[in-house]
């Protein structure tokens, strides 16, 4: 396979035989804009319990970094009813996980984060966190029948340095339409400033990838 090129990263890590870049140590990157409610406080509450966490990032291959998985909830078609069954927030965050990573967790090791009281700023959302440590690769059954809805999920993995990039090493993203490119492990310490320049970046609606420095 042909190397991807991606000239507005520079990073040290190694490419590999399906054309994705294991990233170790990033130095400067492009990162998303796109920013769901809650997901600067969810990570302000991984910082409390554990400060020198990291943070699974994903990177796509139109160039920009985002941290953590995100999806939307999926509407399930009823044959006998005629009609649509909206799928469970924790499944649609275990299904994400398995399209982009090719891992799995089981739903007890979901944490839901409460979001009322998150400044009002990017889209709603169901956020769930996970420790690393317990998630396992899997294979992805599809599922048929599918249609979007309009809510989104969010699914932020966090753990040791050695916990994420043995999720990295192993990661096999099984949905070709999600367009991953690489992923990066981030300190909790970085990940909490990118997100707080995206969400206040979105809350003065200013569009487009940002570059990070590290």
């Amino acid at each position: 396979m042909s190397q991807i090129i991606l000239p507005i990263y520079h990073y040290i890590g190694e490419l590999q035989n399906d054309n994705r870049i294991i990233l170790y140590k990033t130095l400067n990157v492009h990162i998303t804009w796109y920013y769901l409610k809650g997901q600067y406080e969810a990570m302000i509450d991984i910082y409390r319990t554990n400060p020198n966490a990291y943070i699974l990032f994903v990177g796509y291959r139109h160039g920009d970094m985002q941290p953590g998985i995100t999806g939307t909830i999926l509407k399930m078609e009823d044959r006998e009813k005629q009609t649509y069954i909206l799928e469970k927030s924790e499944n649609a965050a275990i299904r994400e996980l398995k399209e982009e990573v090719g891992f799995t967790t089981h739903p007890n090791n979901l944490i839901a984060f409460n979001t009322q009281h998150s400044e009002n700023v990017g889209r709603n959302a169901t956020i769930y966190l996970t420790d690393a440590s317990k998630c396992v690769p899997s294979k992805y059954v599809k599922i048929s029948s599918l249609k979007d809805s309009s809510h989104k999920i969010a699914l932020l993995v966090y753990g040791t340095r050695l916990n994420i990039l043995d999720i990295i090493e192993r990661a096999k993203p099984i949905n070709p339409r999600e367009n991953i490119a690489y992923y990066g492990s981030v300190h909790i310490v970085y990940a909490l400033e990118m997100t707080r320049i995206i969400k206040e970046r979105k809350a003065m609606g200013q569009i487009g990838t940002f570059r990070y420095c590290i």
